[in-house]
């Protein structure tokens, strides 16, 4: 669902405005700033965790296939397939050490 919105809103804006990819890239990555909160931090509410997962997988989980279209359209045809496996490897590397890091701040 979260990729359909992206394409829509890319869709809408794509012809007016060549910026809308990374437009929507940063919106979803503001987004996803105070799920994250809401889900790891806030450990005194099931419901509001669960509330933060709910629209971290609706609003913020669509930016990936913007930025591998972003990726796609600016690096070369050779390499290409090349930049994603690197981007994506490192994508899957952040979210390990993101995890890592919220664990360690939460127990201190």
């Amino acid at each position: 669902m979260s990729n359909v919105m992206s394409a829509f809103v890319i869709g809408l804006f794509d012809d007016e405005n060549p910026m809308a990819i990374p437009y929507v890239v940063c919106v979803r990555h503001i987004v996803d700033i105070p799920s994250l909160y809401m889900i790891f931090i806030n450990q005194n509410n099931f419901w509001v965790a669960i509330a933060g997962y709910y629209v971290q997988q609706l609003f913020a989980k669509g930016w990936t296939a913007p930025a591998l279209l972003m990726l796609k359209s600016v690096v070369d045809k050779e390499v290409s397939s090349l930049s994603i496996g690197i981007f994506l490897f490192t994508v899957n590397i952040d979210y390990s050490f993101a995890l890592g890091a919220a664990g360690t701040v939460k127990t201190e």
